[in-house]
């Protein structure tokens, strides 16, 4: 049984799913499926830690899946892939729960760094879904996702902010009530 972190890979290119089989398998267990169906299926028996999802899939599209896969589990960070660009896609993609975002063709050191981002926020989530979160924090939270929302360049900076000032706090506090336990 693998130790690697579970990234569930969903793209109905077949070339797409085995180039990026190969770049991740070394520091990552790679699950394969075509379809948004299948994703489904997938995820619902293998409980990966991070899914790779592209927007244009036959039948249920990406948009619908991550719809599906958050009322599943929402604590599985999904990075969406996509040639899809429009900020009401993206947009959207956001309000749904996504973790990140990239456009085809990518840079894979940037894919890299949010992968590794995306599964320590999703074992953060996953130690502290229990956590009630402050007042404050929900509303940081809630003033970030506005700001990402009118500004796609302001994402990064806005994800990078959440992360230093608060994604820690919550982590402390997890940990010290889990101490205290």
């Amino acid at each position: 049984m693998s130790t690697l972190p579970k990234i569930l890979l969903v793209d109905d290119e077949k070339g797409v799913r085995e180039s990026m089989k190969e770049l991740l398998e070394e520091d990552y267990c790679v699950i394969n499926a075509d379809s948004g169906e299948a994703a489904v299926e997938v995820m619902k028996k293998t409980r990966p830690d991070l899914i790779i999802l592209d927007v244009k899939l036959p039948g249920v599209d990406g948009i619908k899946t991550l719809q599906i896969i958050k009322n599943i589990d929402s604590s599985i960070p999904v990075i969406m892939l996509s040639v899809v660009n429009t900020i009401s896609t993206i947009t959207k993609l956001f309000k749904l729960g996504a973790y990140d975002y990239f456009d085809k063709p990518f840079s894979i050191y940037e894919l890299k760094k949010s992968i590794k981002g995306a599964i320590d926020y999703g074992m953060r989530s996953k130690k502290c879904e229990n956590y009630d979160v402050p007042a404050e924090i929900e509303l940081f939270i809630k003033k970030s996702a506005d700001d990402m929302l009118k500004d796609k360049v302001g994402l990064k900076h806005a994800l990078e902010r959440f992360d230093s000032e608060y994604v820690d706090l919550i982590s402390r506090k997890c940990i010290n009530e889990h101490s205290k336990n």
